[in-house]
């Protein structure tokens, strides 16, 4: 119980004090309809209206606490493969269940369509279009079930205006009497037990579908339906009730509202802006700027405003935010490397990172690092305006500083997430930009490099030579992108104790030339004096043992292994990556000594 005390404590901590508008205003920008009086006036005295109070946050929040108590074993999580991620805790994972109520007003006609249609459309299919069940699975490479249960429609008692008012329903208050009665009807069959996956108490959020196209869609003067949102039950009643209370014992907080019908009145709602809430479920913030400063990530991200991208089959989320659900391992470089191989992101690819090394003279972190991706038209990515190599400027400090506040993005020349656009324009430095095919590599720029000299550079955000240089970006249309790294002496490359054949990694292959020196039979390896990872001045079966231990996740933190072999490097507190090889090395070296 503590722990979960815990963890719900951090995930309401995880975003407070917003400033800006986030989702529901920009909903409306998308079709060019100015936010309702009464929407602005609720931001403005409350900072956290429309958002999320809990949701699936505590799911994100564990898994950071499970990758620092193994960074504490010197081990990386994000070198994990998703299925070894899942089973070290390090990725967000399991099967989710979020209920849907189809509502009609008492001057509502005849129901849209059959709530089955939904149920397929969004769920268990099939359906003509992709599911948000499919999408998620594929974002996560099977680690997520994304299910639920759409149910029959259920007439409330009073007419659209007054649930809706003049500023559609988002002033607080409005849809309190709505939400009520539709839950009063539901609660009398409903087990809403099952919906609490992360055991919090609460359901983790609930949907609802009013019998009309949304607000959004505009015009104001005409259009009084229900704006698209998300919020909370205290919202809804303004104040008056902090939740809804089940006769199962569970909790009712955080919900979303959806129209039965796109803007063009007549067709089923689509899956991208379910999509899009579901991240934020999972406690990802917003990758536009939520101050209308620039477009963000565009359409390259679910976060962004990749689920316009192809409202049926929106794009997925970049990198970055599979990287920080654990549905995406990562490589990381950190010497010069020719003949690099990215697969597909939307398949078994992984991310390759660059890190940034600190200003000349200083030993602190820069705290930004270049995140590679290869984004192909596969699975749901398949409307992307492009494909070819995204190479992400991410900004840790700066995410780190903004996320709670939403505005992740909102500081044009140095955001959280910076797609370094191939063909050197910035679009997406500007409003409603979005993205284009001139924003991968080659892409329609044939641009193939990316360096200190060209357009877009490899500099920091501080504005020094990263001395990251890569050459020779070659695509191979729905398969693999492969390039040429370059790390100049505007990087500080770090070598590490067990890094025997120095590549830059910990391996398997470390590990056996490290035991034909114990053995007595010489390597040769160039830098065979680092397989003397315990520091007693000798190479033996235990450095074997040790570094093998190492590779396996065993915690030999009270050893060297894994640390930079100079003071300098040090400081950083880098740990060495390591990568699983083909060659085993004998597990039994020291009988009843393995860990």
């Amino acid at each position: 119980m503590r722990k979960q005390l815990l963890l719900v404590a951090a995930s309401l901590a995880l975003w407070t004090g917003r400033a800006e508008a986030q989702d529901v205003a920009e909903r409306g920008r998308v079709h060019g309809t100015p936010l309702p009086p009464a929407a602005r006036e609720q931001l403005a005295r409350d900072p956290n209206a429309y958002e999320f109070e809990r949701a699936l946050k505590s799911e994100l929040v564990e898994v950071r606490a499970a990758r620092a108590r193994l960074r504490a074993r010197g081990m990386n999580p994000q070198l994990l493969p998703a299925r070894q991620a899942a089973a070290q805790g390090v990725a967000v994972q399991g099967t989710y269940r979020v209920p849907v109520f189809t509502l009609l007003y008492a001057n509502s006609g005849a129901e849209p369509y059959a709530s089955s249609e939904l149920q397929k459309k969004l769920y268990t299919g099939p359906s003509s279009t992709l599911t948000l069940t499919q999408l998620y699975t594929e974002m996560s490479r099977g680690l997520v079930t994304l299910t639920g249960t759409v149910h029959d429609w259920i007439r409330v008692s009073q007419n659209d205006v007054v649930y809706e008012g003049s500023d559609n329903g988002l002033k607080a208050g409005l849809l309190g009497p709505l939400l009520k009665e539709v839950l009063d009807q539901a609660d009398k069959t409903v087990d809403f037990r099952q919906f609490d996956a992360d055991g919090d108490g609460y359901v983790d959020f609930v949907g609802f579908v009013h019998p009309e196209k949304g607000g959004e869609c505009g015009p104001t003067s005409t259009n009084r339906n229900v704006w698209s949102h998300r919020w909370t039950y205290a919202g809804a009643t303004g104040g008056k009730e902090a939740y809804y209370q089940t006769n199962d014992g569970v909790r009712i907080s955080d919900y979303v509202i959806q129209p039965a019908y796109n803007c063009d009145g007549t067709s089923t709602v689509d899956i991208g802006v379910f999509g899009h809430e579901f991240g934020h479920a999972f406690g990802l913030p917003d990758l536009y700027s939520t101050s209308s400063a620039n477009d963000g990530v565009g359409v390259w991200g679910l976060m962004g405003s990749g689920n316009y991208n192809q409202s049926t089959s929106p794009a997925h989320m970049e990198a970055w935010s599979k990287v920080e659900l654990g549905w995406m391992p990562v490589t990381t470089l950190s010497r010069s490397t020719s003949g690099v191989r990215i697969d597909p992101a939307e398949t078994t690819g992984a991310a390759v990172r660059i890190d940034i090394p600190p200003a000349a003279g200083s030993s602190t972190p820069s705290g930004e690092y270049f995140l590679l991706e290869n984004r192909q038209r596969i699975g749901s990515d398949r409307y992307l305006r492009a494909s070819g190599l995204l190479i992400w400027h991410v900004d840790s400090i700066q995410i780190a500083n903004t996320r709670r506040a939403n505005n992740v993005q909102n500081t044009t020349a140095r955001k959280g997430l910076d797609l370094e656009e191939a063909d050197g324009r910035a679009d997406l430095d500007r409003v409603a930009a979005r993205g284009d095919d001139g924003d991968p590599f080659p892409g329609s720029s044939g641009n193939r490099s990316f360096s200190a000299t060209t357009n877009p550079n490899s500099n920091s955000n501080k504005g020094y030579s990263s001395g990251v240089s890569i050459t020779g970006i070659t695509e191979t249309v729905g398969g693999p992108v492969t390039l040429n790294l370059e790390i100049g002496s505007g990087g500080t490359v770090l070598t590490y104790w067990g890094d025997v054949n120095n590549d830059g990694y910990i391996s398997t292959v470390d590990v056996d030339l490290l035991m034909r020196e114990a053995i007595g039979r010489p390597s040769g390896a160039a830098s065979l004096p680092r397989g003397d990872v315990d520091g007693d001045g000798r190479i033996d079966s235990r450095d074997v043992l040790i570094l093998q231990s190492y590779i396996d996740g065993v915690d030999v933190s009270r050893y060297r292994v894994g640390k930079p072999t100079t003071a300098a490097g040090a400081a950083s507190a880098q740990r060495a990556p390591v990568r699983t090889e083909p060659v085993r090395a004998p597990a039994n070296l020291i009988p009843g000594a393995r860990p």
